[in-house]
């Protein structure tokens, strides 16, 4: 309440041309290695007079605080239950079969992994209440398997350290281990025969109006992900068409 009471002053105070006043953002802790600093960068270059606060979430944790207007903001998971939100389109991600370089669970010398061949292997995922995992389950069960071997980690820091010590592998978008990738401690291989990718929406609350400061934002956010994904620095991602 506190904060739609201060983002009420700041929208009677502000001007549609010059946006100033804080905006809050929820970004998932899956997302937010591709997005946040070109994001942060572009927020300072552009709109200078608007403090943007990130938070890096659950996404679970970021329905629950846009909803209540803790946030302004987030990028979800397009499940096909965001209804309750205001959402627009994004960007579609590939999820890749990702392990340690030289993991007992890897792929040898092959470019690709079959949705079988990837699931034989001990996979450390999200729990169900978050992230890509739903979308996964959905897929594994639509092809007649079911996940038999999982590992839930719900932090991206521990799911790192865990394929670093050759624990499991994982079914994620190359985003939140591209560090990894291109340094040679992990491998990423797409899976065959199967479309594998999660779609991302960047959402806001139908009953709480947006402030000029915070719809700046949004414009800014949808047109910092269509530029990563045409220069190629969102690997594996394609934006979407909209409206």
């Amino acid at each position: 309440i506190l904060k739609q009471v201060t983002d009420a002053k700041s929208a009677v105070a502000q001007s549609n041309d010059k946006p100033s006043g804080t905006v809050a953002l929820g970004i998932p802790q899956s997302v937010s290695g591709a997005l946040a600093l070109p994001l942060l960068t572009a927020i300072r270059a552009t709109y200078p007079e608007i403090t943007l606060l990130l938070t890096e979430e659950l996404t679970g944790n970021l329905i629950v605080q846009l909803k209540s207007g803790r946030i302004n903001l987030a990028v979800l998971f397009d499940d096909g239950q965001l209804s309750p939100f205001a959402s627009t389109p994004m960007v579609e991600e590939e999820m890749m079969y990702i392990t340690r370089a030289d993991s007992q669970y890897g792929a040898g010398k092959k470019k690709s992994v079959t949705l079988a061949q990837a699931i034989k292997a001990p996979l450390i995922l999200p729990g169900l209440q978050h992230g890509v995992r739903p979308r996964i389950e959905n897929i594994v069960r639509a092809q007649g398997m079911s996940l038999d071997n999982v590992i839930e980690i719900n932090s991206v820091a521990i799911l790192k350290s865990a394929i670093l010590a050759d624990i499991g592998a994982t079914i994620l978008p190359v985003a939140p281990l591209l560090s990894e990738i291109e340094r040679g401690d992990m491998v990423a291989l797409p899976i065959s025969g199967e479309r594998m990718a999660r779609t991302l929406a960047l959402c806001a609350s139908k009953n709480i109006p947006l402030t000029n400061a915070a719809a700046a934002v949004e414009r800014l956010v949808l047109d910092v992900t269509d530029d990563l994904c045409r220069k190629g620095k969102w690997l594996h991602a394609e934006g979407l068409a909209r409206e």
